[in-house]
């Protein structure tokens, strides 16, 4: 976390404030209200695309595509002065899932970056992309003032880089009541060993909202047995998590909105001799990286990495009556 929090002073040094709260999932214009001090500011960055699985020979090492990384989350208070009459609000699209592999011999396919957020000049850069060899990297921001006076900023987690031996899918999940702020690991897909067995993907991670209750995890796809194919990871759940996309002024006036980050979805299982892997799971709304897609042998689809979810902008205007 970076800088702190300052909630805004009237002229007077007292006074009463309203609060309007707007959200945007898609590009448009803010315009300013007459008679605003302020506004609390939300960016999240759109989640990184996964990669596929990939395709390979018999008694060879099938790799499993890697997740996409998630979004950053910048959180500020910006007083009327520094604000245009309107501002341009741009929402990064979820980057996209690598396609199935349809060719022997061929590792997964890359999934593409996320699209950047932002309300004018501040911006927050969407997660990177799941490759065939690793894991989307964390995203980053940028605004006019260089570094967080009043407010903060977290950083978007990696995607989790599949195993170059084939194994199993993994994930990271919170697993403490203490960790509201979660660093959501997108999971990998489940690969194949060299010894030919196939492998379960990732579990999806888990998050906890405001009240401190935990989400459930999106399953990992099952591996694929020498005549059944690799299952699909689980979905995410969309709007879990609300602790990092409520301010504390969106939080004092008891404005918490519709829109915050989701969970991540399940990585696909790997294939088994002669069947397809398993796809990842839909992400859930917003700002998450993609589940990567169970890897496959010679003959047979891999399994498609998952899109990682899209960007939102939250504004919460201050007006003292």
């Amino acid at each position: 976390m970076i800088g702190r929090f300052a909630t805004p002073i009237s002229a007077g040094g007292a006074g009463t404030f309203t609060y309007v709260l707007k959200e945007y999932n898609t590009s448009d214009t803010w315009t300013k209200p007459s008679g605003l001090v302020g506004i609390e500011l939300i960016v999240v960055g759109a989640g990184g695309g996964a990669a596929s699985g990939g395709r390979q020979a018999t008694g060879v090492a099938s790799r499993a595509g890697s997740g996409g990384s998630m979004g950053g989350v910048l959180c500020m208070y910006i007083p009327a002065s520094s604000l245009g009459t309107t501002e341009t609000i741009t929402i990064g699209a979820g980057g996209g899932g690598g396609a199935s592999v349809t060719s022997d011999n061929t590792a997964g396919t890359d999934g593409t970056q996320g699209g950047n957020t932002s309300f004018g000049a501040y911006r927050v850069d969407g997660g990177y992309q799941g490759t065939s060899t690793s894991g989307g990297f964390a995203s980053s921001y940028f605004y006019n003032g260089g570094y967080v006076k009043h407010g903060y900023f977290f950083v978007g987690s990696n995607g989790r880089t599949s195993s170059s031996l084939g194994g199993q899918g993994q994930s990271l999940a919170s697993q403490s009541l203490n960790q509201l702020y979660v660093w959501q690991s997108a999971p990998d897909g489940g690969g194949i060993s060299s010894a030919n067995v196939s492998n379960q993907g990732g579990i999806g991670t888990s998050l906890y909202n405001s009240s401190i209750v935990e989400s459930s995890q999106a399953s990992r796809g099952t591996p694929g047995t020498p005549i059944t194919p690799g299952g699909a990871g689980g979905n995410g759940i969309d709007n879990y998590g609300d602790v990092m996309t409520v301010g504390p002024l969106m939080r004092a006036a008891n404005l918490f909105g519709n829109y915050h980050i989701g969970t991540s979805a399940g990585g696909g299982g790997g294939g088994g001799t002669v069947t397809v892997g398993g796809d990842g799971g839909t992400t859930g709304k917003y700002g998450i990286g993609g589940a990567g897609g169970g890897a496959s042998r010679n003959g047979s689809n891999s399994g498609a990495g998952s899109a990682g979810s899209g960007g939102i902008v939250k504004v919460l205007e201050i007006k003292e009556v």
